[in-house]
């Protein structure tokens, strides 16, 4: 995956509630896991996009996160 496309999606997981929580009780053992390059830059990825939503404001609640399909 492209560090474009994770940028993409870690973006939107750490908009919602559910991410940002699994980022704070559960993204020091994966920073205390990186030992490669690529593990370093993915996690380097990660941080900044937890960041940056922190910083946007407050996450979006489960319920809004993961609307019910409007196609019935």
């Amino acid at each position: 995956m492209s560090d474009e496309a994770l940028t993409v999606l870690s973006a939107h997981f750490f908009q919602g509630a559910v991410g940002r929580e699994y980022w704070t009780l559960f993204g020091a053992g994966w920073r205390e896991g990186a030992r490669a390059r690529r593990s370093r830059r993915l996690l380097e990825i990660l941080n900044r996009s937890f960041e940056a939503a922190v910083a946007a404001g407050p996450a979006v609640l489960t319920s809004d996160f993961f609307p019910p399909d409007q196609a019935n």
